[in-house]
């Protein structure tokens, strides 16, 4: 068999907007087909601005994030982006780029939040609501 690049998985594409409520907790899989399995890469971007992980803590962009996003990788094929307790500022468009040896693809998705936001602050390694 011939090698194919990185396709995300079409179950995945039914709609491009997900509206979540404020302080649930989001999900956003990436799962991709490709043979032969080795080398796979995933990527992911929040409004364009790359989440990486830097000395064992997260950025997007240049600013530090404080624990409520993280990344679950539980197979060699899907990784998935997590945010807990989803807040107004998480609105935004998200998007996962895989890439190996033989091509690139992506996927994307807008997060729209919904309900009450409370004002969020991170005080001594701690959130609080005020």
């Amino acid at each position: 068999m011939a090698p194919v690049p990185p396709v995300i998985n079409a179950v995945e594409k039914k709609s491009r907007v997900f509206a979540y409520q404020a302080y649930s907790q989001f999900r956003f899989h990436c799962r991709v087909i490709v043979y032969p399995l080795g080398n796979l890469r995933f990527d992911w971007r929040k409004d364009n601005l790359s989440i990486k992980m830097e000395q064992g803590k997260l950025y997007i962009g240049s600013k530090p994030l404080h624990g409520r996003i993280r990344f679950e990788n539980t197979t060699f094929s899907m990784d998935t982006l997590m945010i807990d307790l989803v807040e107004q500022a998480d609105r935004a468009l998200y998007s996962c780029h895989v890439s190996n040896e033989f091509g690139t693809t992506q996927d994307y998705l807008y997060l729209r939040v919904k309900g009450k936001y409370l004002r969020r602050c991170y005080i001594n390694g701690a959130y609080t609501m005020h």
